[in-house]
């Protein structure tokens, strides 16, 4: 009864998803289920439409062509011209159903990828056709089970070739960022409305349709735009557990990542870096700067190198003496020259973006003696709107009493504390003679670490944020040096 006279696909997806989440609600809010319903309501409601069309379209074309050829080649070429207009109108379709999904929790659009699907569908196809052999044969002749359970695998390692080298250097990946839901609100409803007859009267259907289209690619184009022409600086440090990954976005879409390591969390440039610049519509960085020779500071920079392609790698002199032995910054630095990555020394200014960032030390005569790896570490200033920025990495008690004696009055408004907050390596008073009157201290460490800090009093004055308690912790200054800082749970 519920399935209708004419038994509705749409109505039984329907029936199947609300089984599903009464057996699990929490799937609602899973992007892969999320992207699953979405790409198969798609598909249900647009491919017949969309081949239709198509054929309608190109249907003559290879009539004409095919007549020209004469014969077998007439219809081989229709045939073929018919499965791939098929797998395109079916990918299509996909796209359009869980093209809101990806925006959503991915912050991209890939127009493309029905194109994709096209060129992978084959593989697939005998992929899976190979794949019901072995389970037939296995049972009748194992020895030959066991030949095309070889060959699934090959033609399996091949497609994930394939997928890969389409995502590295498939054209048409249009970053947006992080959008509203109510864009997203927005654009099914006009897949429903598209999809659906309800508004039956033609001219109101495309007024409507149109609004609505016009509406979405503004709202799109606002968002790009607020993000890639700001006129303040927004800091972001991440969450990465034991280890250090910041993100500072300037105006003019310049953009700096200062660190991008962890010490027990794997692949952090691809799982957590990158999918923040996804979220921040952030597709190319003007520089990468590494503090020091330490894998929990620089283990996620290859990662990131290879998606967003920074125009130079900064590193001060003691990351490239380190990269004179073996080691992971002489791999660094060898992967970064293969991949035609500038990797210059970086002096006592850098230029990147309308803020000004300075490297405050190792300085002077301090960068001529032998420091220990961490009092070597890269201290960095960024200044903008009147407001200061301290980024310590993990200098050490001996750094940190020079810090002081060599910029007496740096009174910083924001202060990421050294070593992941520390106290064991912490000067005494070294946060207050750094710090303004009043200011923000940010430790990014671990869960582990927060628990051995949480007792412990930093500092006489200032607000403290753990990013293993909060979260992501952002810095927002505007011209006027109005400064405001959110945590992840905050927002």
């Amino acid at each position: 009864m519920f399935l209708g006279r004419r038994g509705n696909p749409v109505n039984t997806l329907s029936l199947a998803a609300i089984v599903l989440l009464l057996i699990r609600p929490t799937n609602l809010f899973e992007a892969g289920w999320q992207l699953s319903f979405a790409s198969v309501l798609g598909i249900l409601l647009f491919s017949r439409r969309i081949d239709n069309f198509l054929r309608g379209f190109f249907g003559s074309w290879f009539s004409r062509s095919g007549a020209a050829a004469g014969g077998v080649v007439k219809r081989v070429s229709g045939d073929l011209g018919s499965f791939v207009l098929s797998v395109f109108s079916v990918g299509l379709a996909a796209w359009t159903g869980g093209a809101g999904v990806l925006l959503y929790h991915f912050g991209t659009i890939n127009p493309f990828t029905c194109v994709w699907t096209v060129a992978a569908f084959p593989l697939v196809a005998a992929i899976l056709v190979v794949g019901y052999l072995k389970l037939i044969m296995y049972f009748v002749l194992p020895a030959a089970a066991a030949v095309l359970g070889v060959l699934s695998s090959g033609m399996s390692a091949l497609l994930a070739q394939l997928v890969r080298f389409i995502a590295q250097y498939g054209p048409g990946e249009f970053l947006i960022g992080n959008v509203s839901a109510g864009l997203i609100l927005l654009y099914y409803t006009l897949v429903l409305v598209v999809g659906g007859n309800f508004i039956r009267r033609v001219r109101i259907k495309k007024v409507v349709l149109g609004l609505m289209g016009a509406g979405i690619v503004f709202w799109l184009g606002s968002v790009k735009c607020q993000q890639s022409h700001r006129d303040e600086l927004v800091m972001t440090v991440l969450d990465v557990g034991h280890g250090q990954s910041i993100v500072a976005e300037f105006g003019g879409g310049a953009d700096m990542i200062f660190d991008a390591g962890s010490l027990y969390w794997s692949d952090i440039g691809s799982k957590v870096v990158c999918s923040f610049l996804n979220y921040a519509g952030i597709d190319t960085v003007e520089a990468i700067v590494i503090s020091h020779d330490d894998v929990d500071h620089i283990n996620g920079v290859a990662e990131i190198a290879r998606k967003v392609r920074p125009g130079v790698v900064y590193a001060n002199e003691a990351f490239f003496d380190a990269a004179k032995n073996p080691g992971t910054a002489e791999f660094l630095l060898q992967y970064l020259e293969k991949e035609g990555i500038d990797a210059n020394k970086a002096g006592d200014e850098l230029a990147v973006g309308v803020a000004d960032v300075k490297v405050l030390w190792p300085s002077g005569k301090f960068q001529r003696i032998r420091l220990s790896d961490n009092d070597s570490s890269a201290v960095i200033l960024l200044e903008f709107g009147g407001k200061r920025i301290l980024l310590c990495s993990d200098i050490e008690e001996f750094a940190q009493e020079k810090l002081v004696e060599l910029y007496p009055e740096l009174n910083a408004d924001v202060v990421v504390a050294p070593h992941h907050g520390s106290p064991t390596t912490l000067s005494d008073g070294f946060l207050e003679a750094v710090g303004a009157e009043s200011f923000d201290i940010i430790c990014s460490c671990s869960e582990r670490q927060y628990k051995r800090q949480e007792e412990i009093k930093l500092c006489t004055g200032g607000r403290v944020y753990y990013t293993a308690r909060d979260g992501a912790v952002t810095v927002r200054i505007d011209k006027q040096g109005n400064t405001d800082v959110k945590t992840f749970s905050e927002r």
